[in-house]
């Protein structure tokens, strides 16, 4: 007489799928296989190649961060979980309230008798510009993997906020005049449903 399987709870079919798909992307050949990926070792990669900056460029990094995150059009859902990894890679204790226009940063460095809270509110107008917020997002990355000291990006993105939108507003009006009219002309040339 044969066995009938148990039916295994969803959260166990979940687990089981998830591995599979870690099974199947190793190749019988051993291609795609790498024998420090921390879900076979168990341990982390020491990525580190630039030093960990001090607590008070790490701040400044981290506030001019925000601002270019919130002048150049960030997502808002985007902007706090982006914050929270760079500090906690930067070793920085840091708890973000965002909402739009404004984001409130605290900075906590407990000292030996006293703890001491830093408050910044940082408030900026926001105007997409894709250009330069791809740029603040390559810096970003940058801080995150450890290829560029916090202190190099600080500066990097004071230029990047300084400067000059690669159109200026007179032609971006006459590139909106011009979408509108090709939106309208298709339009037109449609043919009616009814």
């Amino acid at each position: 007489m044969e066995q009938v399987p148990s039916v295994k709870s969803s959260r166990d079919l979940r687990r089981a799928e998830s591995n599979m798909s870690f099974v199947s992307s190793i190749t019988a050949d051993g291609e795609g296989y790498d024998p420090d990926d921390p879900r076979i070792t168990g341990m982390l990669k020491e990525h580190r190649m630039s030093p960990l900056p001090t607590h008070q460029n790490g701040e400044s990094f981290i506030l001019l961060l925000t601002e270019a995150l919130m002048k150049f059009g960030a997502p808002s859902h985007r902007i706090e979980s982006q914050l929270l990894s760079v500090a906690a890679l930067l070793s920085i204790k840091l708890q973000v309230i965002h909402v739009p226009g404004i984001t409130l940063l605290s900075f906590s460095k407990h000292l030996k008798e006293s703890s001491a809270v830093n408050i910044q509110i940082v408030k900026s107008s926001t105007k997409i510009d894709l250009g330069r917020l791809y740029d603040v997002h390559s810096t970003y990355k940058r801080v995150v993997h450890y290829e560029q000291s916090a202190k190099d990006a600080y500066s990097e993105l004071k230029s990047l906020l300084k400067r000059d939108p690669i159109f200026r507003p007179s032609s971006r009006r006459v590139l909106l005049r011009c979408g509108f009219m090709v939106a309208l002309v298709g339009r037109e040339k449609e043919p009616s449903i009814l």
